[in-house]
């Protein structure tokens, strides 16, 4: 009965876009089940299609029938239970955003991934089993967004080769530094002539005797990001013991939100008060950290002059905070304030 309701879709020879819709149980996204069958017969009715999303929908698979669709520009598969893509997928030489965000089974990309010449937005963000980067991608010359960038693996994406990615306009996420053995590579990428609007960096959180503190802080300073789009930063894992000065820079005139996570290794928070526009700051896990004050905050007329939102969050040795300063003002734009599970924060002075 059910396929017989989506024979009308067959007639539908001029669809353009093609969007299967979750629906709201509960106040909240449900997936549902659309049969393989009832895709193969739908779509090789549609040689127009242009955009295909298939978001949150429970397929076990991609169709076969999708890289017959030439003339597709849009594939959306996020947050399906997808375990690879199939081959025919490099067939579309005209798709330029390809979304499998939040595929959590989904651990291999095809081979001939070069093929997708047109491709602008990947986004593989949220799929930890995918451990590789797709052959070739270094030499897509369009590509603008790559939400994750894997160092190592099989197939060894240098991070050197992201300075041939030299459109990059948004978003960068670089994976797997705790791989680099030496700073010779990080030397070579030049992310300041990037105008990137996002940038996050991380290592692994396995913290043992392998990690090099000195040089994951001078990698970390080799990829200061240019300082006039930039808007958004996330630091996860960092091994040094302290940050490099550009994380906290006046010059980031736009960066809105910072995120530092699992840095376990750091006893003190960098000068975020010197930020001008900064309006949410997330600190995780910082679990060296004892005692939050002058350091955070800066020095100045006002310290932390934009914040709305800021959060401390899984700091379990953090006892006192500090935020009494003679003739300065703190705080003036906070609406949000958020401490959880800092057990041991006794003092307010």
């Amino acid at each position: 009965m059910t396929c017989k309701k989506f024979k009308a879709f067959e007639r539908a020879h001029n669809l353009r876009s093609f969007l299967a819709v979750p629906i709201v149980l509960r106040d909240r996204w449900e997936k549902f089940h659309l049969p393989k069958k009832i895709l193969d017969g739908i779509l090789p009715h549609l040689p127009l299609l242009r955009v295909l999303c298939l978001s949150k929908i429970w397929i076990d698979e991609v169709p076969e029938c999708v890289g017959d669709l030439k003339r597709l520009r849009y594939l959306n598969l996020s947050q399906t239970p997808i375990t690879h893509l199939r081959e025919n997928i490099c067939k579309l030489y005209n798709l330029q955003t390809l979304i499998v965000f939040g595929c959590d089974k989904l651990r291999e990309l095809p081979n001939g991934f070069l093929n997708l010449k047109s491709l602008r937005h990947f986004d593989i963000g949220d799929t930890p089993l995918l451990k590789n980067m797709p052959l070739g991608i270094g030499e897509m010359k369009n590509l603008q967004i790559l939400s994750k960038i894997i160092i190592g693996g099989e197939n060894v994406f240098p991070i050197s080769g992201i300075k041939v990615l030299k459109n990059f306009r948004w978003r960068v996420c670089i994976y797997g530094l705790d791989k680099l053995q030496n700073n010779d590579q990080a030397r070579e990428v030049n992310l300041s002539h990037m105008r990137l609007s996002e940038l996050a960096v991380e290592w692994s959180d396995m913290f043992d005797r392998s990690r090099k503190q000195i040089l994951e802080t001078e990698v970390l300073d080799m990829l200061k990001p240019h300082n006039d789009n930039l808007n958004k930063l996330k630091v996860m894992s960092y091994g040094g013991i302290e940050f490099p000065q550009w994380v906290t820079d006046p010059l980031f005139i736009r960066l809105t939100d910072v995120w530092i996570d699992k840095c376990r290794n750091c006893k003190f928070l960098p000068p975020f008060g010197h930020m001008p526009s900064l309006k949410k700051l997330t600190i995780e896990s910082m679990d060296n950290v004892k005692e939050v004050g002058i350091e955070l905050l800066g020095v100045g007329p006002a310290t932390f002059p934009s914040p709305e939102i800021l959060r401390f969050q899984s700091m379990p040795r953090w006892e006192v905070w500090s935020v009494n300063v003679l003739g300065v003002a703190v705080f003036p734009c906070l609406i949000e304030l958020h401490i959880k599970n800092c057990p041991n924060l006794a003092r307010w002075k």
